[in-house]
């Protein structure tokens, strides 16, 4: 009878946390399989084929990595238009005021359900980004060029980034959002010292142009080769190129 009634009070623990932090919150392999991972498709068939799972996790981090234009912005923008299809609002947090206009509506984004935030320093960034989770009804951010204000901050501003990170993990999870990083590289390979979204992002992707696309004599976009890093959900190391055009002539 005493087991029985401890029996009972676990699972209503386990009811409550995952009312709390999300039903992918606790998962026990030996009770019931895991559930399907809730995805996000990127736009791009061939990026979401070499996921293995269809598109980017939802209630997840996922970090985009590259350097100069390598197509990384232009997935984050098509994977927002899709976050939109069902007429949800989705963000992006400008962090170096360099967001493009013109391509997240070439890439399809609704400009209405779209929330641009203009932080005015890094503990505003954070702090800005956090209400915006906690308030939840976003259904995709894009958190644009961390490693600019986490190289011109100090030590304790790292920490704070940390700490971020790990209390928007179970807001996400429970909202099952898309949340997206963009890290710039500061050199084709070279990846900013520090960061936590090595070990707290569940998929990584690394983008590397390749060729420019011509006609003619005219360049209207370029091919980039897309390499996944890291991938709890699915298989890593697989690689694609993807044709990005930028001017269609039109």
């Amino acid at each position: 009878m005493a087991q029985v009634r401890r029996n009972a009070r676990l699972e209503s623990t386990i009811a409550a946390l995952q009312r709390r932090w999300g039903t992918r919150a606790i998962y026990r392999p030996g009770d019931t399989p895991e559930p399907d991972v809730p995805i996000c498709p990127t736009g791009f068939e061939a990026l979401d084929d070499a996921l293995g799972i269809g598109g980017l996790p939802r209630g997840r981090f996922s970090e985009l990595i590259g350097y100069g234009t390598a197509g990384q912005s232009t997935v984050a923008a098509r994977t927002l238009a899709r976050a939109q299809s069902g007429g949800q609002q989705v963000a992006y947090v400008d962090v170096g005021a360099t967001v493009d206009i013109d391509n997240l509506v070439r890439c399809g984004v609704r400009l209405d359900d779209l929330t641009i935030l203009r932080p005015q320093g890094f503990t505003h960034a954070l702090a800005m980004t956090g209400d915006l989770l906690r308030a939840g009804g976003v259904a995709a951010v894009v958190f644009d060029r961390v490693h600019d204000l986490y190289l011109l901050a100090d030590g304790e501003a790292h920490a704070e980034f940390h700490r971020a990170v790990r209390d928007w993990t179970p807001v996400l999870a429970h909202s099952l959002g898309t949340f997206l990083f963009i890290t710039e590289a500061s050199a084709p390979g070279v990846y900013p010292e520090d960061l936590p979204l090595p070990h707290m992002a569940s998929v990584r992707l690394a983008f590397r142009r390749r060729r420019w696309l011509l006609r003619g004599t005219r360049i209207v976009g370029y091919a980039s080769e897309v390499t996944v890093l890291k991938n709890r959900h699915g298989p890593s190391r697989q690689s694609v190129t993807l044709e990005i055009v930028i001017d269609d002539g039109t």
